[in-house]
């Protein structure tokens, strides 16, 4: 009985390759339990990102299930398998740990993986093929991840310029409530400010460079407000966050251009994401004006990040202990064959002493009360000694102990 994990990801193999074996949430489940009829096992999980598709596996033969793994997408086991890695036992369960928590994530301690892993549980728990210790596995996967963030701070400490850009704002206006933004360019780092704007409630709209047409922003932000590239004097004169992000080689705005459009004196920020620059930075001559570039921002990312992976070391020693804590559960499991020998032996023996103070008793009415006293001790017995064990040793240890009894209840007729 064994636990695996078969799988592709950002570490071993490139989008065009992962992209093949992607599977999305409807068709999870179907493919799932292709997977696991193919491969033989008991129950697994299927989890599929767009940075990494993986099969967890409870029983079952591993080249099997790399094999299924690919047919289940139409593709042959010998063009992809350079790519694949298997994990198996304490492997396995401290790699679904670490994937869980997102130490295994292009950005360190990214919070999105934590939901995609619960949603691909859900998945398999819905369709009954997630039993026993694959919903075991998972809630302690997904128990260590939330104790991590809370304990760690590790999502906190963004690594995006995107992010560090809003920020960067709220610390200077002193809260983000009721403000508004405008965001100019819609390339990646753009792009992620201006999520990270509307999702804490801030007014935003967006531009692009160009006087032809309005960005279209149905799939990638469809809570902003596009808005023609030529006015966007008119409404940097509204907002009080104003983020620029093109590949323009001139000036997106310029210090005397704004100083003729503001209607409106306020606190502002200007945030400079690009490379060459697009915003003058004389328009701090404009009062109560603020002036940030990329380089501001770049420091605050490069040291973010190395608090991440200090972060990160803390995440890792709390992995291994809840990592071995499932490790002694699961291995105690295995034995439930052995304990349950082990106390159908105690019983017979109790049986025998009953049956012997049976004949000694004067009043046959007493029987019950050392019935009960008999029956009562063995279990406080069982339970010190037996079913506390996994509690008190590690997981090798519990193995050995398993076997010594195993060996002892076999022996049962020379004790």
């Amino acid at each position: 009985m064994n636990i695996f994990v078969v799988g592709i990801s950002h570490k071993t193999a490139p989008v065009e390759i992962r992209e093949k074996l992607s599977v999305n949430n409807i068709k999870n489940a179907a493919k799932l339990s292709y997977i696991i009829e193919q491969a033989g096992s008991g129950e697994g999980v299927l989890l599929s990102t767009c940075n990494r598709t993986e099969v967890y596996l409870y029983e079952g033969d591993i080249e099997k299930a790399k094999k299924a793994l690919c047919s289940c997408c139409g593709l042959k086991l010998d063009e992809f398998e350079s790519h694949l890695y298997c994990y198996e036992m304490d492997e396995a369960v401290t790699y679904l740990f670490k994937v869980t928590a997102g130490l295994d994530s292009l950005v360190i301690g990214e919070d999105e993986i934590l939901r995609q892993v619960k949603d691909a549980h859900q998945i398999a728990l819905e369709s009954k093929l997630a039993k026993t210790v694959m919903n075991t596995l998972f809630k302690a996967a997904v128990t260590t991840s939330k104790k991590i963030k809370a304990q760690t701070g590790l999502s906190s400490y963004a690594v995006s310029v995107g992010t560090i850009a809003v920020n960067a704002a709220k610390e200077c206006l002193g809260s983000l409530y009721g403000k508004t933004a405008l965001v100019i360019g819609s390339g990646e780092m753009g792009i992620i400010a201006l999520r990270n704007l509307v999702s804490v409630g801030v007014k935003s709209f967006v531009t692009i460079r160009t006087r032809s047409k309005i960005i279209d922003l149905s799939d990638v932000c469809p809570e902003a407000t596009a808005i023609n590239y030529e006015e966007r004097y008119e409404y940097i004169s509204k907002c009080d966050i104003i983020i620029s992000c093109t590949s323009s080689p001139h000036f997106t705005i310029t210090a005397e251009d704004l100083d003729g459009s503001i209607k409106m004196v306020k606190p502002r920020i200007f945030i400079d994401l690009a490379v060459p620059r697009d915003i003058d930075e004389n328009v701090t001559q404009v009062d109560e004006a603020t002036y940030l570039n990329i380089d501001d921002l770049q420091q605050t990312a490069d040291e973010n990040k190395k608090i991440r992976l200090q972060k990160a070391q803390e995440a890792l020693e709390m992995i291994e202990k809840d990592a071995q804590e499932f490790g002694r559960w699961f291995e105690f499991r295995k034995g439930a064959n052995v304990l349950k020998k082990v106390r159908e032996c105690a019983n017979r023996s109790a049986s025998k002493r009953i049956c012997y103070a049976q004949k000694k008793l004067e009043n046959p009415e007493d029987l019950k009360v050392v019935e009960q006293a008999v029956n009562s001790t063995v279990d406080s017995i069982l339970k010190t000694f037996l079913y506390n064990i996994k509690d008190v040793a590690d997981q090798e240890e519990i193995k050995v102990f398993l076997k010594c009894m195993d060996q002892a209840v076999a022996n049962e007729d020379e004790l």
